[in-house]
């Protein structure tokens, strides 16, 4: 409570406090997911490497770089962000890197299975 000298006052409650945090979170949430959509394509994700290996060698020897590329993140070189200063709120750049990564295991096992349908084909032909 604030008490003003002409005698008027004004009263907040925690519940207000709480409310205006969360949805400033989730707005920090939205947009760094929504960001990375827009700024992240997955270059150098490794989708290239794990196409190729499975069309050469087998659908068995690709899942070595799939899972390699796909299990770990993509690197802050390769995240492309536009706002390095909304990449310091922590909610910001959580959301951006996960979404981030998403994008880069749908890539990879994308290219995974374009790769495995190639190899069959070549099988089925030679």
């Amino acid at each position: 409570m604030i008490r003003y000298e002409n005698g008027s006052k004004d009263i907040f409650n925690e519940s207000q406090n709480t409310s205006n945090i969360n949805t400033l979170t989730n707005d920090m949430e939205y947009k760094g997911k929504k960001d990375a959509s827009t700024n992240y394509k997955g270059k150098k994700s490794g989708a290239g490497w794990t196409a190729a290996t499975t069309i050469v060698l087998s659908p068995l020897f690709g899942l070595i770089p799939a899972v390699a590329c796909a299990s770990s993140e993509p690197s802050d070189d390769n995240l492309k962000y536009k706002e390095p200063e909304l990449m310091k709120n922590n909610t910001y750049n959580q959301a951006y890197t996960e979404q981030a990564h998403k994008i880069k295991k749908r890539k990879v096992w994308t290219n995974y299975g374009i790769g495995s349908g190639a190899w069959l084909i070549l099988l089925l032909l030679l």
